[in-house]
């Protein structure tokens, strides 16, 4: 009897977290929405790989077991989460390729990013129609194939230009339309995808202090973090070198404002405003909630598919913005 109360307990608690991260979930839509409203150009949608799964393109687990097997071996699922689990992403994949010559391994991956059931999805047509620029972690042309579909619907040219890892510059973002493909590209060959690659784009992760690192990606997160308002779709944030040089920079963003307001620099703080949409799993969902606070994302939580994604987006507007009444959202 005791034990069953203790147990009605825990769930009732949990019920009542839960609810508070739905109530705070409605509150970061709106704040998104008041942003979006006063500058929509700074507004920078940070696509990852589930915005693509639709369209047949690995994630990150398959990938991996997809190249496991590209030369006759006979993995499993589980046993490429257990090597995921043991060494994390990237190390896995170092371990994988020793197997492969670089040529087979090149175009192995760019292979794995050509869609399978569609060129793309109404969710990112959606996507690109309501934003000015797009940065994504994916390899894939799932935004460019929504382009060419909104300027056959509209019989316009809508022209966006493309970065490409290493080259990355975040001063005209906000100037010229762009498509920045922050971790590599089928087009270029280039994959951000193993450990040697990480240790050369995020040195700081790893403590490199040689001068043949090549720190242009982090000065262009760095960038970014401080100067533009994130919006995360489709990203699962298992990329721990992404995750911990984002946490690092909003800490140390954070420590720096404190600093400039003991010293009279400024008179409140600075608040970065980054945004996470993410699918409403209660089994993880307090889990997740914690990683992304820790990381000064606030999350948006919708229910289902991305079909409830596109209810979001298609509430972004520039004007006047009016509190939206509870019956007016997706129940959870």
């Amino acid at each position: 009897m005791v034990k069953n109360e203790i147990k009605e307990q825990s769930e009732s608690e949990k019920r009542k977290v839960i609810e508070k991260i739905y109530a705070e979930s409605k509150l970061n839509f709106e704040s998104l929405c008041e942003i979006y409203n006063r500058d929509y150009k700074k507004c920078l949608p940070f696509l990852g790989a589930g915005i693509s799964s639709p369209t047949g393109i690995s994630n990150w687990n398959n990938l991996l077991l997809n190249l496991a097997n590209c030369k006759g071996a006979k993995y499993t699922l589980t046993s490429i989460k257990e090597l995921i689990d043991k060494h994390d992403h990237p190390k896995t994949a170092s371990i994988l390729k020793k197997e492969i010559d670089d040529i087979t391994y090149k175009k192995f991956l760019s292979d794995q990013f050509n869609p399978i059931n569609t060129l793309t999805t109404s969710t990112i047509i959606k996507i690109v129609y309501k934003f000015h620029s797009i940065i994504t972690t994916n390899f894939d042309t799932t935004v460019e194939e929504a382009i060419k579909t909104i300027n056959f619907i509209k019989n316009e040219v809508n022209k966006f230009g493309k970065q490409y890892l290493p080259f990355l510059n975040s001063n005209s973002l906000q100037d010229l339309k762009q498509i920045v493909y922050l971790h590599g590209h089928k087009d270029t060959d280039t994959f951000l995808l193993t450990e040697e690659e990480y240790k050369n784009f995020y040195p700081s992760n790893y403590d490199e202090k040689n001068s043949d690192s090549l720190e242009d990606l982090e000065e262009f997160l760095k960038s970014i973090i401080n100067n533009m308002n994130l919006i995360f779709m489709g990203f699962s944030f298992d990329d721990k070198n992404f995750c911990n040089f984002f946490k690092k920079r909003v800490e140390l963003f954070n420590k720096n404002d404190d600093k400039k307001i003991v010293q009279g620099f400024a008179s409140k703080k600075t608040e970065l405003n980054h945004f996470a949409f993410i699918k409403s799993d209660e089994s993880s969902i307090i889990g997740k909630y914690n990683q992304l606070k820790e990381m000064g994302i606030k999350p948006i939580f919708f229910k289902g598919n991305y079909s409830d994604l596109e209810f979001y987006i298609e509430k972004l507007k520039v004007e006047k913005m009016t509190v939206k009444k509870e019956e007016e959202y997706p129940s959870e």
